[in-house]
């Protein structure tokens, strides 16, 4: 993946298979999480294949898109009819795919780069306004490579599951893993390949931004939160 899903840590891919490689090799990125933050042409990533979804680009859910190269193989997994070249048969959902085109049209490059700017601006507001008033905090995110759009805390002391059922009940939406792990209870395998501890691990919260966060929403998250962990911790068992 170009964009690891719970540590949403930008990886260039380019690098690694720029320059000679055998032919029968073919490269497929999963770009869900990248699209909107990144440069994903395909040429200049010298893609084989590349997946994207609509409705991590604000647009509607339901409907992605695959990328072949031509002269790609592809066989069909899914048969009984002539849709998509072969490929995958099944009604098409025009409307879907009228919607993630226009998506994929409003993602140029100006407004890209405007809605980052003004993203990462609301996540320095939220990182330092939680580590600034939560004793304890681990910050877990590479700011320098990751996405403008998410944070990553740990907060010691205070189990992750329960910081999200508060935050929850408060209407505030984040969680403690990859929607692909939702009903997992297992710690994150990102974070324990990190050197974090399971206990620790077991105390992360990861908040994500978009380009409809507002300051005041940020507000409302630095002021619930720390006496929210503060009396979590105070309710946890002494080990």
């Amino acid at each position: 993946k170009i964009n690891e899903n719970r540590f949403k840590q930008w990886r260039e891919t380019r690098p690694a298979i720029r320059g000679a490689r055998p032919s029968v090799i073919y490269f497929h990125t999963d770009a869900v999480q990248a699209v909107n933050f990144f440069n994903c042409d395909t040429k200049y990533l010298q893609l084989d294949l590349l997946s994207l979804s609509g409705h991590k680009i604000y647009g509607p859910k339901g409907i992605g898109a695959l990328f072949v190269k031509s002269g790609v193989p592809l066989r069909a997994i899914q048969l009984g009819g002539h849709h998509e070249k072969n490929k995958r048969s099944g009604t098409l959902n025009v409307p879907a795919i009228v919607g993630l085109g226009q998506a994929i049209k409003l993602l140029d490059k100006k407004s890209v780069i405007a809605n980052n700017q003004q993203i990462a601006k609301l996540r320095k507001k939220l990182v330092e306004g939680i580590t600034k008033n939560i004793p304890r905090v681990i910050f877990n995110t590479a700011l320098a490579n990751a996405t403008p759009a998410h944070a990553h805390f740990s907060f010691p002391g205070a189990e992750g599951e329960a910081i999200l059922i508060a935050l929850d009940l408060a209407g505030i939406a984040v969680s403690t893993g990859s929607a692909c792990a939702a009903r997992d209870l297992k710690a994150s395998a990102v974070l324990l390949a990190m050197g974090i501890t399971e206990e620790i691990a077991h105390s992360s919260i990861r908040f994500t931004l978009g380009k409809y966060t507002t300051a005041s929403e940020i507000n409302r998250v630095i002021k619930i939160l720390p006496p929210l962990v503060k009396k979590l911790r105070q309710m946890a068992p002494e080990l």
